[in-house]
């Protein structure tokens, strides 16, 4: 119908079609985003130009979906065009600009640049703290995010560190019966696991399993995860015991 009244190249067509293309995503239908995405971004870029705001949102989305694929490099690729030109026509203080950094600091991250992806989020978090303050979810995510590459980078203390900070955070703004918060425990958990503190791991995880069900039911895939961990820990934790159990018996 937009196509019909008002035409292919004008910007209500091209949102449409940027629409379109996030519910394909939503459906896991990628390559039909990428090819949707694609349309509205060469009619934003003929119609609206190379520098609107919109034409970025267009490049950040076909960065998602690419992400999505596991085409790392494209989306790298992508996120990098977005964000330089969020940079210009909204400034590196804007929401949007930190948003891209952490978008791209996913996408690094994925791709095992994990350094970079420290760089970059750590460049979010601190435009979020002084532009959006530090009791906001956008902050929290941030230290989540940060905690997570820290974690793949092996720094588990200080991923213990920035994940408890996002924990507070979300606890205090979200509730202790938000999604997100289960979130932060369940990662919480991993950290305290790999650094072999499997008693809190498994309390840290049977907090987030509690919250899961209660939320989200126990046919929802993250309860699910949530189980598997717990069980990881739990049999991690009884051969420790019995590792040290034996070792006790030895020296006696």
């Amino acid at each position: 119908i937009t196509a019909k009244i008002l035409g292919k190249e004008h910007p209500d067509y091209a949102a449409c079609l940027s629409n379109l293309a996030v519910h394909n995503s939503d459906f896991g239908n990628y390559t039909e985003a990428i090819r949707i995405g694609t349309e509205a971004l060469d009619i934003r870029a003929k119609v609206l130009g190379k520098e609107h705001p919109d034409y970025a949102t267009s490049l950040g989305n076909l960065a998602d979906y690419n992400y999505y694929l596991g085409n790392y490099a494209e989306a790298i690729l992508l996120g990098t065009e977005a964000l330089e030109i969020t940079a210009k026509i909204l400034g590196k203080e804007h929401p949007d600009y930190a948003a891209c950094l952490s978008s791209l600091a996913v996408h690094n991250s994925d791709f095992g640049n994990y350094t970079e992806a420290i760089r970059l989020e750590t460049e979010a978090l601190d435009i979020r703290a002084r532009v959006l303050g530090k009791e906001h979810p956008d902050y929290a995510t941030s230290l989540n995010n940060l905690a997570d590459y820290n974690s793949d980078l092996g720094n588990y203390t200080e991923a213990i560190r920035l994940g408890t900070e996002a924990l507070d955070i979300r606890a205090k703004i979200l509730g202790k019966e938000h999604p997100d918060y289960a979130i932060s425990l369940h990662n919480l958990a991993a950290y305290n696991y790999y650094l072999c503190n499997y008693t809190e791991a498994i309390r840290l995880g049977t907090e987030a399993l509690d919250i899961r069900e209660k939320v989200l039911g126990k046919e929802h895939p993250a309860y699910a995860i949530s189980l598997d961990y717990l069980e990881l820990y739990s049999k991690a934790n009884s051969d420790f015991n019995s590792f040290k159990s034996t070792l006790e018996e030895i020296n006696k």
